[in-house]
């Protein structure tokens, strides 16, 4: 089974830990943007059968997931190209290193908004995030550059592209901002 067979639909986010750090990552962006979205693959067993028999590593896992055209569609303002020439460039993450991510990510803030809690409270607020998505078991794609127009290729650019093996869904999160 081949990944152009997976098709995804995007799902309702809900989870209050997810808003709750989302509603204190957005306002940081001040002259930038934070986009935060869910996909399921519409035909488990074909994710399932395409995961069991492609190996070819995380690179095309997570550049097949991009290519989709159910994903591209939903993702029009990324404006994510038919077909990647290779990944966009990432470091693989655990949980936990995103967990940490995503505190430095609350307690810099954007350009011109730092966060206004405690860095007990951004870690909370990540920890939450992060176990929200599926801690245990998830694949945790951290993209530092601008991988695409989307971005203001500024020093504020982060993405997160995380499969929860548990849930079976895919949550992208892309910050931006610029002076």
């Amino acid at each position: 089974m081949l990944w152009s067979k997976v098709h995804y639909s995007e799902q309702p986010v809900t989870d209050p830990r997810l808003n709750a750090y989302l509603s204190e990552l957005t306002p940081l962006y001040v002259n930038g943007r934070v986009l935060f979205r869910c996909f399921q693959p519409t035909d488990s067993a074909a994710f399932q059968a395409a995961s069991r028999h492609d190996l070819r590593g995380l690179d095309h896992l997570l550049t097949s997931f991009l290519s989709a055209p159910t994903v591209r569609l939903a993702l029009t303002e990324l404006q994510l190209p038919s077909k990647f020439k290779g990944s966009p460039p990432f470091h693989y993450y655990s949980a936990f290193e995103m967990e940490g991510a995503l505190t430095v990510a609350l307690l810099r803030g954007g350009a011109y908004k730092r966060f206004a809690g405690s860095e007990d409270e951004a870690r909370r607020l990540a920890r939450g995030f992060v176990s929200a998505i599926g801690h245990d078991y998830a694949e945790v794609f951290k993209i530092t550059a601008a991988w695409t127009d989307w971005f203001y290729d500024v020093a504020w650019d982060s993405s997160f592209v995380v499969l929860s093996q548990q849930q079976l869904k895919w949550w992208v999160l892309c910050m931006t901002d610029t002076d």
